[in-house]
């Protein structure tokens, strides 16, 4: 995960710098007290907010682009690293019915995997809904360990159980080195 943090550094500096630029510039409107009329102070130029606004939001944006960035290169090296092998068991009333490989990551707390049945029979459990609406499956790493007790499947569970696609979006299932 070396080649991203460059980019997490520039992310965070750029966003912070475009956060601090957005509030400077609309400070006088957050705080309309230190700029009454009746007071001996000069309301803001309108320039202030003609430059300030477009600057910090562009600033902001470059933010988004790092940020951008970031993802695609933990992606690929998640990609590089984990691929071509297993990295957990999936478990259906205590047998091992498949293989969990290709881990690719899409939000904070979720990650999908290709789900590599081990036989026929092993398939056909998997096809069914209330494996995975009932949360019937346990998932183990490769020396028996659980890592997450609360590990759930994602909403396109249906899609998988028709044989659209090969494989799930879990809950709170993180790679790790198993």
């Amino acid at each position: 995960m070396k080649k991203s943090i460059p980019y997490e550094i520039l992310t965070a500096l750029t966003g912070m710098a475009g956060a601090i630029l957005l509030v400077f510039t609309y400070y006088p409107v957050i705080n309309p007290m230190q700029y009454r009329i009746d007071n001996d102070r000069e309301t803001a130029p309108v320039s202030r907010f003609i430059i300030g606004t477009p600057v910090s939001l562009l600033i902001l944006s470059a933010a988004w682009y790092f940020n951008r960035m970031t993802q695609k290169l933990r992606q690929a090296e998640y990609t590089h690293f984990y691929s071509g092998r297993p990295l957990f068991e999936l478990f259906v009333d205590g047998k091992k019915v498949a293989d969990l490989y290709d881990p690719k990551g899409h939000e904070m707390f979720w990650c999908s995997y290709r789900i590599q049945p081990i036989s026929k029979k092993a398939d056909d459990i998997l096809r069914n809904e209330a494996v995975w609406s009932e949360i019937g499956f346990t998932v183990k790493a490769k020396d028996g360990r659980i890592p997450n007790p609360n590990t759930f499947a994602g909403y396109n569970y249906v899609s998988f159980c028709k044989k659209e696609t090969d494989g799930l979006s879990f809950r709170s299932l993180s790679p790790i080195n198993s």
